[in-house]
């Protein structure tokens, strides 16, 4: 345990607004709608402890999405060496790691003895690792490794696999401490070595170190309920009676692969349970 002169605010707004769209004797609409964002920003550094990179700097946010990345040409295409992707020994910022914004959408409806419940809600922005998306690599079960190039290695026993990229044919590069480019007199010419679609796979993976937006859409929840009338409910002997049927996590708008962006941890990112129950509630 050490003590550090390194502080952080945390600096958000949030906004709800509340109240009946419609209401009359047998039909009520009432709504929430809510807005908010929040982020982490230095304050003060410790001149000792805190990290030396671009990125740590007061007023600049805690969650800078920081990661290695492949090395490219000056046109943007992947450098490679003996048909495999360069991996840069240094970090770079990606993003952010929080929302811009989060957003909730929550609806009741009641016409006479009927309710319907809906509730919306969401992330926008930030970044996430996909754990589930990159390791499907490793292990062959990602839809995207199902090509004629598995095909030939594995029927065929090929290894023709040519990365699309460039590979460097004469000069060097020089990097900063922060891995900026100080000197660079490199020449590239089309990459054509031909390498098994295996490693390369398991190599590449999808191209984007596994990082993808977290921005999603949920339909979080929709409820359809009853209330029996006090005279129907008086003849089982009860005060009062209602029966409802609930469904959670009924539908996911997102670019996120193959699993659930709102689990927001960095170690496994599971496709979400989609659940139905009812309800049934009996007063005496």
């Amino acid at each position: 345990m050490v003590n550090t002169a390194e502080t952080y605010a945390r600096r958000g707004l949030e906004i709800s607004v509340d109240g009946s769209v419609v209401k009359n004797e047998d039909f009520e609409w009432k709504t929430t709608v809510n807005w908010s964002n929040q982020h982490r920003y230095y304050v003060n550094l410790d001149p000792v402890l805190s990290a030396d990179n671009p990125w740590v700097k007061k007023g600049q946010r805690l969650d800078t999405y920081l990661s290695s990345y492949w090395l490219r040409d000056p046109s943007g295409n992947v450098i490679f060496n003996n048909g495999f992707p360069v991996e840069s020994d240094y970090d770079k910022k990606y993003g952010y790691g929080d929302p811009d914004f989060s957003i909730g959408f929550i609806n009741n409806f009641r016409y006479k003895n009927w309710n319907l419940g809906v509730n919306i809600d969401g992330r926008i922005g930030g970044l996430m690792y996909n754990y589930l998306y990159d390791k499907m690599w490793d292990t062959g079960t990602n839809p995207e490794t199902d090509n004629q190039y598995r095909y030939d290695q594995v029927v065929n026993g090929l290894n023709n696999y040519v990365g699309k990229g460039v590979k460097v044919v004469s000069g060097e590069v020089q990097f900063d401490k922060y891995g900026n480019i100080t000197s660079d007199t490199r020449q590239y010419a089309a990459n054509d070595v031909q390498v098994g679609y295996q490693d390369f796979a398991q190599s590449f993976r999808g191209g984007d170190m596994g990082i993808q937006k977290e921005t999603f859409i949920k339909l979080r929840e929709v409820s359809l309920g009853y209330n029996f009338p006090a005279k129907l409910a008086n003849k089982i002997g009860a005060r009062s009676a209602s029966f409802s049927v609930t469904g959670q996590n009924l539908l996911l708008l997102t670019d996120f692969k193959f699993s659930d962006p709102d689990i927001d941890t960095e170690n496994l990112n599971s496709p979400s349970s989609r659940m139905i129950g009812f309800n049934l509630k009996v007063g005496f």
